[in-house]
């Protein structure tokens, strides 16, 4: 979505038709879209995405020609891949997993392709790969429980929604808290609120708070202190 905005300056255009190729590839191969909490979008977009000629011809792009219609559909897809991917890929894992018939070839490369897609999901959403294994290590792993309690919490665990944080980071710096300092007040910057303040071993310091929207705690103090730093460098973050 963020492309339209570009038009066709800076090859616009031709990434919006590499970035359609893309998402058609996924609705074709993603078993998952075709749950009924997805409300038929995915069928939608594809339906218009394999309109003939369409990549060969790019006054026929339905991605051009229809931008309005095609952002909105966007849009509700991404709502409902957000509130429902999660949910949908781990009803379906469960099932493969729990089933008491003896599993074919074909089914565990169903377990094998649901499991990428549900990693591959949590990682786009921003959640770390250290805390992906931490709760395949800590649930899964520990065998003083049964299978399916393991994964009925295991799934509980990933199946994340997007929330708002504040996160605070704290650095040591003399020469940042004498400049901030000398304003007399909190500095907002980019997004984030600056206070000097002398710290515990009375070493001038620096407190950044900003606002982020992630999965989980750590997801929160990764994306926050990656932000940060990008203006300011050695922070510690903590919520």
């Amino acid at each position: 979505m963020s492309l339209f905005p570009l038009g066709n300056d800076y090859c616009g255009q031709d990434k919006r038709q590499r970035a359609a190729q893309e998402l058609l590839e996924l609705l074709n191969n993603d078993i998952i879209l075709k749950d009924a909490r997805f409300e038929g979008i995915p069928d939608q977009l594809k339906e218009m995405l394999e309109l003939k000629n369409a990549w060969s011809d790019k006054t026929r792009s339905p991605v051009e020609k229809k931008q309005g219609l095609m952002e909105s559909l966007f849009l509700q897809l991404q709502g409902t891949l957000r509130e429902y991917y999660l949910p949908a890929s781990l009803d379906s894992l469960r099932t493969e997993l729990v089933t008491t018939t003896l599993p074919s070839d074909q089914d565990y490369a169903l377990i094998a392709l649901l499991c990428n897609n549900i990693m591959s999901f949590l990682l786009t959403l921003g959640m770390p790969l250290s805390e992906c294994f931490l709760w395949h290590n800590r649930i899964l792993m520990n065998d003083r429980n049964d299978f399916v309690t393991r994964f009925d919490s295991w799934a509980e665990k990933v199946n994340v929604r997007i929330q708002r944080y504040t996160v605070r980071l704290v650095m040591e710096n003399e020469k940042f808290y004498d400049m901030l300092h000398q304003s007399g007040e909190d500095t907002i910057f980019n997004g984030c609120r600056y206070t000097p303040f002398i710290n515990t071993k009375s070493v001038r310091s620096v407190k950044a708070t900003i606002e982020v929207e992630a999965v989980s705690v750590l997801s929160a103090k990764t994306g926050a202190d990656y932000q940060v730093r990008r203006k300011t460098p050695s922070f510690r973050a903590g919520i």
